[in-house]
């Protein structure tokens, strides 16, 4: 309830796949499209935290740098937001215990 009668894209998108809405809210409850300049706009203050994720994000490696899933899951650690992080690196998207989807890390 954090982000009620407010604009939660920033929020929502990270975590959630383009159609969601379309696909899991019910079609009466599709109003339509949203006049965005009725919606209250809110001074967004950059905090230090995020700062230094978008300077994490100036610096993320090539693509041809990352090896193996280990590389690609520090990378990602390190650029996602924490909410975004936090829900994928729990499994909540498909419902898994995280350390049961990973086997191969007590390998390592």
């Amino acid at each position: 309830m954090l982000l009620q009668g407010k604009d939660a894209t920033e929020e929502f998108e990270p975590i959630h796949p383009p159609d969601t809405l379309e696909k899991y809210l019910d079609k009466s409850k599709h109003l339509g499209p949203v006049d965005m300049s009725s919606v209250a706009k809110v001074e967004v203050i950059e905090s230090p935290e995020e700062k230094e994720r978008q300077e994490r994000l100036e610096r993320i490696p090539l693509l041809e740098q990352c090896y193996n899933l280990l590389d690609f899951e520090a990378v990602a650690r390190r650029v996602m937001k924490r909410t975004a992080w936090g829900y994928y690196s729990s499994a909540a998207d498909d419902e898994i215990v995280g350390p049961s989807l990973f086997p191969w890390r007590g390998l390592c």
